[in-house]
């Protein structure tokens, strides 16, 4: 008994820390399913589910990046885009450079405002996982905020 609690607790922890397990949730197989299951998950307050969608060329950031560095960057996120409803405004244009990333804005309402944000989607196999996202401060703010998978955000708080 003992022996099994013990298992079951760090498998727990292993979970709870993003533990670097590969993610259940299959990648979307079109950007804009990958957005909007990121959305929802955001809307949910799931950063597991946000977890299985955000990445790099690479895979899934929760196969490479550092538990804790994971889950603290999807809780800036999730602050950041957290809304009441979202539309993804069209076109997904390619990014520049790379016919495997696409540009997308999304705008979301919340409290009475509706910004749009940037969002990039990388292909990764046969689908496509959100890479990176511009949090961009109210106008009239020169703060700048970007969260990426694949690297260190620039945060200026001032």
């Amino acid at each position: 008994m003992y022996r099994r609690n013990t298992t079951l607790a760090l498998l727990l922890l292993l979970v709870g820390c993003g533990g670097g397990g590969a993610s259940t949730i299959p990648v979307p197989d079109e950007p804009e399913a990958a957005i909007r299951g990121f959305m929802e998950a955001v809307r949910g307050n799931d950063l597991n589910v946000m977890a299985g969608l955000w990445g790099s060329s690479r895979g899934l950031a929760l196969n490479y990046m550092d538990g804790q560095e994971l889950r603290q960057r999807l809780t800036v996120i999730q602050v950041y885009l957290d809304h009441e409803s979202y539309e993804i405004v069209p076109p997904g244009l390619t990014a520049p450079g790379t016919d495997k990333a696409r540009e997308f804005s999304v705008r979301i309402t919340r409290k009475g405002c509706r910004p749009t944000i940037p969002f990039t989607l990388v292909q990764y196999r046969e689908g496509w996982l959100v890479s990176e996202i511009d949090l961009a401060p109210p106008r009239g703010r020169a703060d700048v905020y970007s969260v990426s998978s694949s690297r260190i955000p620039a945060v200026a708080l001032g």
